[in-house]
């Protein structure tokens, strides 16, 4: 049985989930090459960070590769599609699951996790914003 609540979405390939410490300053992407974006990413000090898998107006997941950094902060969710220069900054959201995707065909020494999050208390621009994404960058999953 379908427990959610709103429709899920497949985004373009190249959208991506980034959490970070509020305390650490989102990511100017207006005027810049996408080099500068991706050194911009880089150190923004990230406690994750995934390409999108799915998501909708009341949460999304996606996958990263795990390592051992952990925030004692307090955490905020950006989103990003640099390429079309679309950013959504200081998403508050509620951890749903978190777990290791096995693969028994693969010898590689790295561990992909699997993240699911809920959205808590988006701000009206936000879910214009997330409307926007969905509107015009997604498809719809079956």
């Amino acid at each position: 049985v379908e427990r959610r609540a709103h429709k899920r979405f497949q985004v373009n390939k190249n959208t991506f989930a980034l959490i970070r410490p509020v305390s650490v300053k989102q990511i100017r992407i207006t005027d810049i090459t996408m080099g500068e974006i991706a050194f911009a990413v880089y150190r923004s000090k990230l406690t994750r960070f995934g390409r999108i898998n799915n998501i909708s107006m009341n949460g999304l997941s996606f996958r990263y590769i795990a390592d051992d950094k952990l925030s004692t902060q307090p955490l905020v969710l950006d989103i990003l599609m640099a390429e079309w220069g679309f950013y959504l900054e200081s998403l508050a959201f509620k951890n749903i699951a978190d777990f290791e995707i096995t693969d028994n065909f693969s010898n590689d020494p790295i561990i992909m996790k699997q993240y699911h999050m809920q959205f808590e208390g988006p701000t009206p621009d936000q879910v214009l914003k997330l409307k926007h994404l969905i509107r015009n960058y997604s498809i719809c999953e079956r």
